[in-house]
């Protein structure tokens, strides 16, 4: 689970927004983020485990998401349009499969 203590070193003036939704059901975690980003389809191994958290901010038309979840998840979503993605992993692994190619993304380590 992603918690204010854990951004604060990392992102400070984000470790202190409240969360916009923090739920331990799947289909609300779902549900929110739909309204979000986009219809998309969110599963875990265990839904029972899910402890998600979103955190938001924007300025204009650049955002900021903070999301937890606090267990392994797949999300899948049919073609996106345009846009520029800046993903920070702080915790876990993440791999972007789309149009034939898969890529791993690191997960930065802060000091």
């Amino acid at each position: 689970m992603l918690t204010s203590q854990m951004l604060d070193p990392a992102l400070p003036q984000f470790g202190a927004l409240p969360p916009a939704m923090r739920t331990h059901n799947l289909a609300e975690a779902r549900s929110h983020l739909d309204r979000v980003f986009t219809r998309h389809e969110l599963t875990t191994a265990t839904p029972a485990s899910i402890s998600f958290e979103h955190c938001h901010a924007a300025v204009g038309d650049i955002a900021v998401n903070i999301l937890g979840y606090g267990t392994d998840v797949e999300i899948s979503t049919p073609a996106l349009p345009d846009f520029y993605l800046f993903q920070v992993t702080l915790a876990g692994d993440v791999n972007i499969r789309s149009a034939g190619y898969d890529i791993p993304l690191p997960t930065v380590r802060f000091l």
